[in-house]
């Protein structure tokens, strides 16, 4: 009974990955079956470049955010980081600016650029999908097709 179940486990894993599913190796890398090699190979420049230029936007971002002093600033920051980047999303003009309007909008920019840097620090899509966690209030470019 156990050699079967050896076996069986022995398949499942030999299965997976030549399918090409992804695991943790002992040493924290992470090997990359033929899917998921692919998919570095294919996306991976994309999305790493893309992530660089996004990161610069937001950082444009909380430099305009930080200083701004009332809601036509704020607007004005808007406009300006949707012409850096037109696919960041939920972005709509404010009716009120205050401190705690300015605290929300900052935090949600540096939650974004922890998920940025994490997606430009990963060396393949297995360590995107792995360790970087998209924000619930995610503003930046979808990275993944």
């Amino acid at each position: 009974m156990k050699t079967k179940i050896g076996v069986s486990l022995l398949g499942i894993t030999a299965v997976m990955l030549i399918s090409g599913c992804t695991h943790k190796a002992m040493d924290g890398t992470y090997k990359e079956g033929p899917l998921f090699a692919h998919w570095t190979k294919k996306y991976y420049p994309k999305i790493h470049t893309q992530a660089v230029k996004d990161k610069k936007v937001l950082e444009y971002a909380k430099s305009c955010f930080s200083a701004a002093e009332d809601k036509f600033d704020a607007n004005v920051c808007n406009e300006d980081v949707l012409k850096r980047n037109p696919k960041f999303e939920g972005i709509e003009n404010f009716d009120e600016w205050n401190d705690e309007v300015k605290k929300d909008v900052l935090e949600t920019i540096n939650k974004n650029m922890r998920y940025i840097d994490c997606m430009i620090a990963a060396k393949n899509i297995s360590e995107m999908a792995d360790k970087c966690d998209e924000p619930r209030d995610n503003i930046t470019t979808t990275y993944l097709p």
